[in-house]
């Protein structure tokens, strides 16, 4: 019963753009909380706005689900200072209300991007063994493989030949890791 009430009021496109409005607020509200409270991170709102080169009562307005002014640049900001990746997209309703009601932490969550490899693992490679993309290769795909978490490589597999890899001495499948521990 309760379906069909929420289906009767979805019919007007006051009320759509009514609840569109105040989930989209209070999920970013509550999303940019839950991040800045993360066991991972432990911020006070002052710590959060330093990182985003705000003031304080800027984080304050962005976790007030009733405040609703940010821009996509104050979006973009937070999310660079928490290391995450923004995306603003355009759905159909039955995707919205697909995934409207979840405000559980789980659905909250977003790692830092050293985080986000592998849980709590921590996978570097410097520039300089990654300089391809400096020499302006675009079509490379990074792919993180391991089987054990201290012998993790990364191997690049790529859409270029070999001999334009060759030319530039790269080797496309050598263990960055296993390299970096052989040298220190």
């Amino acid at each position: 019963m309760k379906v069909k009430k929420v289906f009767e009021k979805f019919k007007s496109k006051e009320y759509r753009d009514a609840y569109v409005g105040a989930h989209v607020r209070r999920w970013i509200a509550h999303q940019i909380r839950a991040l800045r409270e993360a066991p991972e991170r432990n911020w006070k709102q002052g710590e959060l706005a330093e990182r985003m080169g705000r003031p304080q009562s800027v984080v304050s307005r962005l976790e007030d689900p009733s405040y609703g002014k940010m821009t996509v640049q104050t979006l973009l900001a937070t999310a660079a200072a928490f290391d995450v990746a923004l995306i603003i997209k355009f759905v159909d309703y039955k995707t919205f209300l697909g995934e409207a009601e979840d405000l559980s932490s789980s659905r909250m969550e977003a790692h830092s991007f050293d985080n986000a490899i592998y849980g709590q693992q921590i996978i570097t490679a410097s520039m300089e063994e990654l300089n391809i993309f400096e020499r302006g290769f675009t079509h490379v795909y990074t792919h993180i493989i391991s089987e054990e978490p201290h012998e993790s490589r990364l191997q690049l597999s790529r859409t270029l030949n070999e001999k334009t890899f060759d030319q530039i001495g790269l080797n496309p499948t050598r263990s960055v890791a296993n390299e970096s521990v052989a040298r220190h």
